[in-house]
């Protein structure tokens, strides 16, 4: 099973000084800062998923500048993230055309032939067809409860279906190189299913579904294996936007040979509860943002509810306590002591019983990623975008290392 990581430009500066806060003195971000495949010692996935959506900024989901967009149609994906670079290269590109971005429109604002000019510029490996998102889902209980479908929900799936059959013949007729996959729609098990049968009697032997990324896993459970049951012995199935490691094995029994997930980076700093993973458990990242950088501070200075001398000096004891500790020269107690009265002070929370869980099982001691290595105790701060994106790094090595048992364990 493949990991595919959906890129969104997500970029750190490897001289980033973390004592000082300081960018390297003559780094061009777009030059020289690097990707988590030329960052950490093995890429933490097989490939990278392009999506049209987010180069061309569909939908107000603006990443690329002009010229990075002409960069990459020029040179190819490969050159473009330099992923012949990593050691484990070579890694695979997937084209998409980004249908979430568009989800609110009737019909897909591109063409067949705009999306298959985009990946062949792209020169990817697999690619996937035009879709339309159907935005619901109908449930067990639902069904129970005698809901009906939207007709708004057929539509959309004969759209996607009506996109797929002419994407494939177009692919053929191009005579490109990249292996199709057709996306399937639908709204609970059996429409997936239907979906599924379709686009294999188009001539499809790897398919996606798509728009269960949102729902609980024991709803993407029940469709993928319902998917399962009208998979022919050479189809493979690729999951869009899920990761859900613990059905790993499950989902590997199910013909499912591939997904992709922006889930491990985006935990890492917009989660409550997941922000460091580990094999066995995830943390919380402790919370100390710059005085200068944190809005809710900021505010309470502006309306002199603290002084911004006071707030800079509980920031700073917060760091010298930190790193003292990960040095064997403090206590988890005195750590807890300085956080809790800094987290106070702008937030207004008291988090020390998670934090204790952290300080007292040290995991950034015991990973052998470069990213735990280089940065020991700074990997858990939640704090800025070099911290934050490099945590992120490392949770996708995690995901990538639970790939590799749940294939073992077959």
């Amino acid at each position: 099973m493949k990991f595919f990581y959906p890129d969104s430009l997500d970029l750190v500066d490897p001289e980033f000084d973390f004592k000082s806060e300081e960018h390297s003195t003559h780094r061009v971000r777009h030059r020289d800062d690097v990707f988590a495949h030329e960052l950490l010692e093995e890429a933490p996935y097989h490939g990278l998923l392009v999506s049209r959506s987010m180069v061309y900024g569909t939908g107000g989901n603006q990443r690329y500048r002009q010229s990075q967009r002409f960069r990459l149609l020029r040179t190819g994906a490969r050159r473009f993230f330099e992923t012949d670079q990593a050691p484990n290269a070579p890694l695979q590109i997937m084209g998409d055309c980004g249908a979430y971005a568009y989800v609110e429109q009737e019909t897909p604002p591109v063409t067949v032939d705009e999306v298959l000019d985009f990946y062949e510029s792209c020169r990817c490996d697999y690619v996937l067809s035009v879709d339309h998102v159907i935005p619901g889902f109908h449930t067990e209980r639902q069904k129970s409860e005698g809901k009906s479908i939207r007709e708004e929900w057929r539509r959309r799936q004969e759209i996607t279906l009506s996109y797929a059959r002419f994407f494939l013949k177009e692919h053929q007729a191009r005579d490109h190189s990249s292996v199709p996959i057709g996306i399937a729609q639908g709204w609970d098990g059996d429409s997936y299913a239907q979906a599924v049968e379709a686009l294999q009697k188009m001539g499809y032997d790897y398919v996606a579904l798509g728009g269960l990324a949102s729902l609980a896993t024991e709803d993407i459970a029940s469709t993928v294996e319902r998917v399962s049951g009208v998979l022919r012995d050479a189809t493979r199935v690729h999951l869009l936007g899920v990761s859900r490691a613990r059905e790993f094995r499950r989902f590997q029994n199910w013909g499912v040979a591939s997904f992709d997930s922006t889930m491990p980076l985006r935990q890492a700093f917009m989660d409550d509860k997941h922000n460091y993973h580990t094999p066995e458990k995830d943390y919380l990242a402790i919370r100390l943002p710059k005085v200068t950088g944190s809005n809710q501070l900021q505010k309470k200075v502006n309306e002199e509810k603290i002084s911004a001398s006071e707030a800079f000096e509980h920031e700073q004891k917060c760091l010298r306590a930190l790193r003292r500790f990960d040095r064997d020269k403090a206590s988890v107690e005195e750590v807890l002591d300085r956080v809790r009265k800094y987290e106070l002070l702008f937030n207004g929370r008291d988090q020390t019983d998670k934090y204790r869980e952290l300080l007292e099982d040290r995991p950034w001691k015991y990973c052998d990623c470069t990213v735990c290595r280089r940065l020991g105790i700074e990997v858990t701060l939640l704090r800025g975008k070099e911290r934050n994106k490099r945590r992120g790094f490392h949770n996708m090595r995690v995901l990538f290392e639970k790939v590799a048992p749940a294939l073992q364990g077959r």
